[in-house]
């Protein structure tokens, strides 16, 4: 909701949340404090948005479940709660999509297990531990296939108007058709 125009992100998330907590601290004099900085994603086969942590600093991000008991006192051997984009979905859903015009949602309350130092890769598993993995070995296979289809024109339809080089523009479009980082 840029009326037309780019909002960019920042360059480090993660930094940019460590900074800006910093400062608040130190301002209001408090603890206990996490920052989340978050966009809105859309999820394939699902109508509407929700949150996405882009980046976070004071809490931890992951709610790591393996190795206890579920309810039934079994042991749990895969279960996580992703806590940081949880938290950014309900962040999402007050400062909303439209007119609102609430560039900032406070959550009191939530339980999360703050801590001084995130580790950036936490929300991430290797590709060969994700359940998704089948789905994303064939889009790889379809990949090289589809890039053959796209002619001249389709290349013109999806360029910024911009100066960038087309190899750059490909990475963008892998994106829009995939979904899956290179």
């Amino acid at each position: 909701n840029a009326n037309g125009k780019l909002i960019l992100l920042p360059k480090d998330s993660f930094k940019t949340a460590r900074e800006l907590r910093g400062k608040l601290k130190y301002k209001y004099n408090v603890k206990h404090l996490g920052v989340l900085i978050t966009d809105s994603r859309t999820i394939p086969l699902r109508a509407g948005v929700t949150g996405v942590a882009l980046g976070y600093a004071g809490f931890r991000g992951i709610r790591d479940y393996r190795g206890t008991v579920d309810i039934f006192g079994r042991k749990m051997k895969i279960s996580r709660t992703d806590v940081a984009d949880s938290l950014a979905t309900a962040a999402v859903l007050v400062m909303g999509e439209g007119n609102e015009q609430q560039p900032l949602a406070i959550i009191e309350k939530a339980p999360i297990e703050f801590c001084d130092t995130v580790r950036r890769n936490e929300l991430h598993i290797a590709i060969q531990d994700d359940m998704y993995q089948p789905l994303f070995s064939q889009l790889q296979k379809k990949q090289h296939h589809t890039r053959k289809l796209l002619t001249k024109n389709a290349w013109r339809r999806f360029t910024m108007p911009t100066n960038k080089k087309k190899q750059n523009v490909s990475g963008r479009i892998d994106a829009i058709l995939y979904g899956i980082p290179r």
